[in-house]
């Protein structure tokens, strides 16, 4: 604010007018209040003589409906529960009042309202009992989560047992149904609506989970429908008189929560018959018809109850042609979760097209009830009641009086502490000074417009004298009660009361909150009569159906005169009792069938999902889905952009009805003399003036004495008026609940207009809402319509599919003569054709494999080796007489191998072995009496161990008996052959002995001396040749010394001793790494076969040549080698070297390397030979792992990789 105390610039919302004091800046804080609103004012002195203010909101007292607001003490109450009571400390006399103090002065006063002690120990109460309740509902999700398809009947019997004794009255969102006044169920305990609704609601949660245990009896459709129509007559009865008139044509919400109860009982019992009445099934037709059928009684049951008022007690009797149609139609459903859904689904439908127009009936029943009542309680006969509330508001003004209450706050506040502003009554509050026909304020409620009652200020001599409350009855038109409160300095209140239907349909505040009105329909009126006119003696009231509702008529006889009094109750047009019958329908089938299929899923998720899911996941499912998902989408696009236009034309019309009425004012601003209220009178809706930018005065003072209007313009819609960059200027504004728009408009003197309009109001939202429901079934049948389009084309997408799938099973299990139709001109007649000549040449295909097959048969069946087939588990799928004929045993295709004795016996535990270390390939000799057989497996497929094997069996006595007189008879000639050599000489020295024996030699002795010992010499090497050819043929029988663990490095170390001892030119040494392991061998022929290789190493090594010993351990085991840089080994000879007999020396046998690959081999080790000419040669032993050398030494040298091949010299075994 300027030094002026004009506002200069502003933000945010203020109620009311700002205080002159802070204006000013004469104080640091003050508190502000009116009877609606309670600010602290923070203000701070600038440099240029101005005052900078800040409020903040402390309280809010506004009517009910508007609710609440962001202030201080209503956040207090919601966190502590307890009210405070703010105010300014002369008037706060009460114990236990806080002064809020700044400076030693007190700002205000706040007292802690604190509940009573019972109302305390009942709210202690009921948080105990909340927070028991939230225990228990959580301790029985735990057990229905964790609990077992055994004991399945627990959780669910706890369930309802659990629905019929948890205090629902203080769990949120039941709270509002659980009130034994509004509805109260007979036989159940503490049967509220609440209650009734949880325990329905648990007993469907018990039947999805029923439909997992057992299976349903069998009883007739005709008398399951019977049974079902009768329980349906009784449940409906029970419900109607349980409820009360007042719920009924009460709150929309509790009377939907009361519908979808009962449906969720009708549903119970529906699904009941159906499921015991399911008989010998009748297909979609019937179920289709009696879907119909529920509808068109649900159509004629509402037509009835909107003609009557109400439907007929017996009209649920004829559901028993529905409920049997879908028995019988039913049939027996399949055990899936899809089946049971569905039929639940039906018996919800079915419950819901009775309940809908049954409890419309009620409601509508009840609603004339209600206003049957209220014609009653017309005229100015004696009203105790409205009497009771005027005697309240004396003692509420009385109180408000003693404690200082200004006058606008006292009346405000004394008509909703006396009970008044609930009931609708309309009332003119004044408060009269100690100066006769003087008042000092006024509060006119729900009679705007309409002049003072004149018998106001008839009896205010005698109140001040008697200084006694007084309540008088008129039988007047303008005054039924009048109530006289004597209070201090010599004033008067008095609140006069005019007889109900002689006032307009004025809000209780003025315009502005017509919003907030009751929207059941317009109120009561009152038509004079003229004399020739009869006036009817009967005075009930009387109804007729007439379009848009019932007029109800009733004559009256008040003031003198006589009057017909009429009153509507609107009834919407059939179109919107359709869209409302169908959006309730689809209320029920949604929130029934989630309770129902949650049952269904905690008792049997596993079927549940295995019924659900394949329909779901198909592929017909999925396009389906996305059609409708398509369809939907634009669908919902079009209703919310439907939607968002209503409600936008709704608040348009309230946007130009507020800038028309702000025109029409500014324009007969000045032609009614700057009467704001009769500014307010010829436009229609209330007028505020705004004086450079604040409040200055409205066209409904009380309003500005209570703080409604709002304390200044928006700061820019005023610079934008103020520069004239616009005519005029609208804001939305919402307080709570409540929402207007206001139109402003700049005045010719500099002044601002405004023209405040609720967006909604009476008749209007009603209008509103219909459109709403209208648009929103509109998208519900659109969105059905959808998936039934969905349905269809999805139908048709995948039925050409569905004949492919079928016809590629039949093709699949060896039908080949299958054809489909090839005359389609789409895509899938391609698709076709190119199937029919697949299966063409599929036939051929097979025609050419069995004739195959067979000659491969016949094959097999001649040859004379066996053959075996075996699957991945070893069962025989293949079998040759020679096979059969070699084991000598009975065989049988599909069977594993039997059990028998050796020989035979070794065959079929070598095999079992070999399936069972999952070997790829391997060998096996059997010897059968005088036969010896050779086995070898490998599997069909190299993929994986768990493939199939083959066996072939071959019978290799003679070719074995072949190779031995072969090898045989190569043996005779090369011992032939080394034997020759050495008798050469030893014939010429016995010759030559002979010869100087005849000639008498002289030295004859010399002679037989060098003779023998050539003859010696020549019959060692005789011994020598006869002990290698020995060694070689015949070398220690396998097993007759075990393998042993062999110390690698301290052989070669004494080997090499041996070596080192001598005198030649060659160079020995050893490299043996300390991680080398010892290896499975025999120590004995591991030094033999050093020897050899360090002897061949050191006969092809030159002078000052070297022989390196190595050994070091590799990933698969220990690698032995003996290396020489001498002459080397040519290429071409390499592969022969390990033969017998060949040596590329002119001395020696040609076994040594020979008796090595002999000896190495019977270890399960390998030997390998790497040399190059003039580099010298490297051979190399590989020894396997410890372990794996453990593993062949118990399979044998063949058992993975086949017995020795024909030519092999250790064949000669």
């Amino acid at each position: 604010y300027g030094a002026d105390g004009r506002a200069r610039v502003w933000d945010g919302m203020h109620r009311g007018r700002v205080p002159e004091m802070v204006k000013a800046g004469d104080r640091p804080f003050l508190f502000g209040e009116s009877p609606l609103f309670a600010y602290l004012y923070v203000a701070i002195p600038v440099a240029d003589g101005g005052t900078a203010v800040g409020a903040i909101l402390l309280r809010a007292d506004l009517p009910g409906q508007v609710g609440d607001v962001d202030d201080f003490a209503s956040s207090f109450r919601a966190r502590t529960g307890e009210m405070l009571r703010l105010s300014t400390p002369a008037r706060a006399r009460a114990a236990g009042v806080f002064d809020y103090m700044h400076e030693g002065q007190a700002l205000f006063s706040l007292t802690v309202e604190r509940p009573a002690q019972a109302d305390r120990r009942r709210r202690i109460v009921e948080d105990g009992q909340r927070m028991g309740a939230y225990a228990v509902v959580l301790a029985w999700l735990l057990l229905v989560w964790a609990g077992r398809r055994s004991d399945a009947w627990l959780p669910w019997g706890v369930g309802v047992l659990m629905a019929l004794f948890l205090p629902v009255d203080v769990l949120p969102g039941f709270s509002g149904m659980a009130s034994p006044g509004d509805v109260l169920f007979r036989w159940i305990p503490g049967g509220t609506l609440a209650r009734v609704a949880l325990v329905f609601l648990a007993l469907i949660v018990a039947a999805g989970a029923a439909v997992h245990r057992g299976g349903p009896g069998r009883v007739p459709p005709w008398l399951a429908g019977g049974v079902a129509a009768v329980a349906l007559t009784g449940l409906v009865t029970w419900f109607g008189g349980a409820a009360s008139v007042g719920f009924l044509a009460g709150e929309e919400v509790g009377w939907v929560g009361y519908q979808v109860t009962m449906a969720a009982a009708a549903a119970l019992v529906i699904w009941g018959a159906l499921w015991w009445g399911r008989g010998g099934g009748g297909g979609r037709g019937r179920a289709l018809l009696g879907v119909v059928a529920a509808l068109g009684l649900g159509a004629i049951t509402g037509w009835i109850a909107v003609g009557t008022p109400g439907a007929p007690g017996w009209m649920p009797l004829l559901w028993c042609v529905p409920v049997a149609l879908g028995a019988g139609a039913v049939g027996r459903v399949d055990r899936d979760g899809s089946g049971r859904v569905v039929l639940w689904g039906f018996a919800v439908v079915l419950a819901g097209t009775l309940t809908v127009p049954t409890a419309w009936g009620q409601r509508l029943e009840a609603r004339i009830d209600t206003a049957t009542r209220e014609m009653e309680r017309l005229g100015t006969g004696v009203d105790p009641y409205l009497r009771f509330l005027l005697e309240r508001l004396a003692e509420a003004v009385d109180t408000l009086d003693a404690g200082g209450a200004p006058p606008a706050e006292m009346l405000y506040r004394g008509w909703r502490n006396s009970g008044l502003a609930e009931t609708g009554y309309p009332v003119w509050m004044t408060v009269w000074t100690s100066d006769d026909q003087l008042w000092d304020e006024e509060l006119r409620i729900g009679m705007g417009g309409a002049d003072r009652p004149v018998v106001a200020n008839q009896f205010l001599e005698s109140s001040r004298m008697s200084d006694t409350v007084e309540v008088r009855r008129f039988d007047s038109f303008e005054a039924h009660y009048m109530a006289q409160v004597p209070i201090s300095r010599g004033r008067v209140v008095t609140a006069v009361v005019p007889p109900l239907g002689t006032t307009g349909a004025e809000s209780l505040l003025g315009p502005l909150f017509g919003s907030l009105g009751p929207t059941r329909g317009p109120p009561p009126r009152l038509v004079p009569l003229f004399e020739a006119e009869a006036m009817r003696v009967d005075p009930t009231p009387a109804w007729t159906r007439r379009e848009g509702g019932w007029l109800g008529e009733r004559p009256l006889r008040m003031a003198g005169a006589d009057y017909w009094a009429h009153i509507d109750v609107p009834v919407s047009t059939l179109p919107v009792l359709a869209a409302r019958g169908a959006l309730l329908l689809a209320l029920n089938l949604s929130l029934l069938s989630l309770a129902w299929w949650w049952g269904a899923q905690r008792a049997g998720a596993s079927e549940a999902r295995g019924g659900v899911l394949p329909a779901v996941t198909s592929f017909r499912a999925r396009v389906t889905l996305a059609l409708f998902a398509f369809f939907a989408l634009s669908n919902l696009i079009f209703g919310s952009l439907a939607y968002r236009t209503i409600a936008g034309a709704s608040q348009r019309a309230s946007r130009v009805l507020a800038e028309r009425a702000a025109q029409d004012a500014a324009t007969s601003y000045y032609d009614l003399g700057r009467d704001v209220e009769l500014l307010a009178n010829r436009v229609g809706v209330d007028v505020v003036e705004y004086k450079d930018g604040e409040l200055w005065e409205a066209s409904v003072e009380e309003l500005v004495s209570l703080g409604l209007y709002e304390g200044w313009v928006p700061y820019p819609v005023y610079r934008s008026l103020l520069s004239r960059e616009s005519l005029a200027e609208t804001t939305t504004t919402a307080l709570g609940q409540w929402e207007y728009v206001t139109a402003y408009r700049r005045l010719p003197d500099g002044d601002v207009m405004g023209a405040p309009v609720p967006l909604q109001a009476g008749a209007t939202a009603l209008q509103s809402r219909d459109v709403v429901e209208l648009l929103a079934a509109a998208v519900l049948g659109g969105a059905a319509l959808s998936f039934l389009l969905a349905l269809l084309v999805g139908r048709a997408l995948t039925q050409p599919i569905q004949t492919l799938r079928v016809a590629s099973e039949r093709v699949g299990s060896g039908n080949l003569g299958i054809r489909l139709a090839s005359d389609r001109h789409d895509e899938f007649g391609a698709v076709f054709r190119a199937f029919n000549r697949m299966v063409r040449r599929l036939r051929r295909a097979r025609r050419d494999l069995v004739r195959t097959s067979r000659r491969t048969q016949a094959i097999v069946e001649d040859a004379a080796t066996g053959v075996l087939a075996f699957d991945a588990q070893g069962v025989v799928t293949l079998v040759n007489p020679a096979a059969r004929a070699i084991l000598d045993l009975p065989i049988e295709v599909g069977k594993p191998l039997p059990d028998a004795e050796d020989p035979a016996g070794e065959f079929v535990r070598w095999m079992q072995t070999y399936f069972r270390d999952a070997l790829g390939e391997a060998a096996l000799e059997l010897q059968s009496g005088d036969r010896r057989v050779r086995v070898r497996a490998r599997r069909i497929s190299q993929e994986g161990p768990l493939a199939g094997a083959v066996v072939s069996l071959e019978d290799v006595t003679d070719e074995l008996r072949t190779e031995r007189i072969l090898a045989w008879g190569e043996m005779a000639r090369q011992v032939a052959h080394e034997v020759k050599n050495p008798l050469t000489p030893i014939k010429l020295s016995v010759q030559h002995l002979r010869r100087a024996w005849e000639d008498r030699r002289a030295d004859f002795g010399e002679i037989l001396t060098r003779n023998a010992e050539a003859m010696l010499g020549e019959i060692d090497r005789l011994a020598g040749i006869a002990t290698s050819f020995s060694r070689f043929g015949a070398p220690r029988a396998l097993g007759e010394e075990p393998l042993a663990p062999v110390d690698l490095a301290r052989v070669v170390a004494e080997v090499l001793t041996l070596y080192d001892q001598g005198s030649g030119a060659v160079r020995f040494s050893a490299a043996i790494g300390s991680e080398v392991p010892v290896v499975l061998a025999r120590t004995s022929e591991v030094k033999e076969v050093l020897v050899n290789l360090l002897e061949n190493s050191r006969a092809a090594v030159r002078a000052g040549g070297e022989v390196r010993v190595e050994a070091r351990r590799t990933g698969s085991g220990v690698v032995l080698s003996v290396v020489d840089d001498g002459t080397g080994i040519p290429e071409a000879l390499q592969s022969r070297v390990f033969e017998p007999h060949f040596s590329t020396r002119s001395s020696g046998t040609g076994l040594g390397l020979a008796i090595v690959h002999r000896l190495v081999t019977s270890w399960g080790a390998t030997i390998d030979l790497v040399s190059a000419e003039g580099e010298g040669t490297t051979v190399s032993i590989s020894f396997p792992d410890a372990d794996r050398a453990e593993v062949s030494s118990v399979h044998g040298p063949g058992a993975s990789g086949g017995g020795p091949a024909a030519g092999d010299p250790t064949s000669l075994q």
